[in-house]
Order: C-alpha cells, then structure tokens, then sequence
C-alpha cells in the first residue's frame, strides 16, 4: 500500500477492510473490457472518504442516462441506412467518375485535331463541355463527401459501443461505492 496513512486513519481502515478470503469489490474497466479487484489504496480512499461524498459520487453516477434497448435499436437501423447509403453514394460515385471521364474524352478528341481548334464554335462547345465535366466533379465531390460523413457516422456508432463498456464501468462503481456507505 502506497497511501500514507495517520495512525487514526490507520486504524479505521484496518478496522473496516474486506476481509482477505473474500476479497475486494471489484470494478468493470471499459478501456480493457475486463473486472478488476480495486486496490488496497482505494479500498482505504473508500473507507476514508466521508458518506455525505460517496453519496454524491452515486447521485452523479446515476444521472448518466442508461442505453435502452430503443437506443440499440436506433442505432442498428442508423447502421442499416448507412450500409444501404453507401451502396447507393458508391454506385453514384462511379457513375459521375464515369460522366467525367467521358466528356473529358469527347474533349480530347475535340482538341486533338488542331484544324477542329480554329473553329470558334468547337472552342465554345469545348467550353460548354468543360462546364458539364466540371458539373459532375463537383457532384462526385459532394458524393465522396457524404461517403465520407457515413464513415465518420460509423466510428461514431462504435464509440457509441464504448460508452456502453463506459456506462458497465460506471454501474461497477456504484457497487463499489455501495460496498464502503
């Protein structure tokens, strides 16, 4: 035990530890999702701490809302939507590269004749293709973006996840707290 401890406060942990052959409470650690035994220092933290705290400690833990089972269920059908999304955004993306692509060829083919390039009209169609091809870059960018915004949606989700493991890490210390009232 590392906690220094006057004599007094000594004593009163003494007094009120866990007994060895039952063992310390233990608590659920959400960062690597495994029980474990708290330590002799927190055991006296506990002990020492006055009730009026520990009660507010627990008044604090219980605010966090729980995950209902409404909850898990949004957020699987937010993962089906984002799944189906992103078929759709990726099969959009292609055919806006494949939009792109193509007019970029029309123009080449245009310019590659150098007769063709003294004709004014062709420089005007050229342009006006141009504004099309860069029409469709310009989707295609909103459509890379919104795949990009599903990602972010999904990290999100299985962070969501975590703060499940943190919400089981939080119930943890509740009943370690209730274990030293």
């Amino acid at each position: 035990m590392s906690l220094l401890l006057r004599s007094e406060e000594a004593q009163q942990v003494n007094a009120k530890r866990k007994s060895p052959s039952l063992g310390r409470p233990s608590y659920y650690n959400a960062d690597i999702g495994g029980n474990f035994e708290i330590s002799e220092d927190f055991e006296a933290v506990l002990i020492l701490l006055q009730p009026s705290i520990k009660q507010e400690i627990l008044q604090v833990l219980n605010v966090q809302p729980p995950t209902s089972s409404r909850t898990v269920k949004r957020d699987q059908l937010l993962a089906e939507c984002l799944e189906a999304d992103d078929a759709n955004l990726t099969a959009m993306h292609e055919e806006l590269y494949g939009e792109s692509q193509s007019i970029g060829n029309i123009i080449s083919r245009l310019q590659s004749d150098p007769r063709f390039l003294e004709v004014s009209e062709v420089g005007m169609l050229i342009k006006d293709l141009q504004l099309n091809r860069e029409e469709s870059e310009v989707k295609r960018g909103r459509v890379f973006n919104d795949l990009v915004f599903n990602n972010l949606q999904r990290i999100r989700l299985n962070e969501e996840g975590a703060s499940k493991r943190a919400q089981k890490q939080r119930e943890s210390w509740k009943r370690v707290l209730v274990e030293y009232k």
